[in-house]
């Protein structure tokens, strides 16, 4: 008769435990709600600049390497074209794609880079600088990176 009793149940729960039951089936809270809507939104404050940051030291970047390319080619026209003597010579990027070296080349933002754009080296014959000219260079059109800038991959 004991092991009866403890299996049965009463019916009908009572209010308290009724408003336990309802209170499990329920959803979040509104202060829960909130909360992660906070957290979401510090999230996104700190995440969106440094993905700005990143897109544009991507931009940066491509140019820099555009502007490598860019000194290859005249460094190949110069040997084929001009008796390999580098020194104190200067390429335009005009000449460059006219003369088959290069393809249009572009910036990191997309403009084409103007033939007017060139190519210096020095005395003894090591490159010396870039000149980029495009329409959306970031901030500066005519946009100077010298080697050491292009080795290191730094735009300042």
């Amino acid at each position: 008769m004991l092991l009866r009793a403890a299996c049965v149940r009463p019916a009908v729960p009572n209010a308290q435990e009724n408003r336990r039951l309802r209170r499990k089936d329920g959803g979040f809270t509104l202060l829960e709600l909130l909360a992660v809507l906070v957290i979401l939104a510090v999230i996104i404050a700190i995440a969106v600049p440094l993905i700005g940051n990143i897109i544009e030291r991507s931009k940066q970047e491509a140019t820099i390497n555009t502007a490598g390319q860019i000194a290859e080619a005249a460094r190949l026209y110069i040997i084929s074209e001009e008796n390999g003597q580098l020194a104190n010579k200067t390429v335009d990027v005009a000449t460059l794609v006219n003369s088959g070296y290069l393809t249009q080349p572009y910036d990191g933002w997309g403009a084409k880079i103007e033939g007017t754009s060139s190519v210096e080296f020095g005395a003894n014959g090591d490159l010396k600088q870039v000149t980029l000219i495009s329409d959306k260079l970031g901030n500066n059109p005519g946009k100077v990176l010298t080697a050491d800038q292009i080795r290191q991959k730094k735009w300042e």
